[in-house]
This record gives structure tokens, C-alpha cells and sequence, in this order.
């Protein structure tokens, strides 16, 4: 999908160094999916479902993990 949004260029260049991205739209995407993949982590917290640890290691991906930690 195209859009046009007025973004801050010094975070979006932040955010491509940070997530080793090639390319804005990729920085975007990871920092989308990481906030999608928060949300349904805190979700399953507070239903408390009891999601086993191998369960909540598959919640996490790990590209979107900043580059510098990886």
C-alpha cells in the first residue's frame, strides 16, 4: 500500500541504523511489527494464558532486534 505521511527524517535515519534496515520502507516495517509483536505479547500477559517459555521465545523475532544486539 502507498502513503504519504510526514515523518521526523533524523529518527527515520535513526531507526535504519538501529534496525540494519537497507532501506526506509524495511526500518518502517520492522518498527511496525515490533509494536504489533509488543502489543500481542502484553495481551497474552494480562489474559494470562500461561504461555510456556518456548511459546513466548517463538513471540519473538529476531529481526527486529537492533542491529547492535545482534
Amino acid at each position: 500500500m502507498k502513503l504519504t505521511v510526514n515523518l521526523d527524517g533524523e529518527v527515520l535515519d535513526r531507526v535504519v541504523k538501529i534496525t540494519g534496515s537497507s532501506t526506509k520502507t524495511e526500518a518502517i516495517m520492522k518498527a511496525l511489527k515490533e509494536i504489533e509483536r509488543k502489543a500481542r505479547l502484553v495481551e497474552v500477559l494480562r489474559e494470562g494464558l500461561g504461555a510456556s517459555e518456548t511459546e513466548l521465545k517463538s513471540m519473538f523475532d529476531p529481526a527486529s532486534a537492533p542491529a547492535r544486539e545482534k
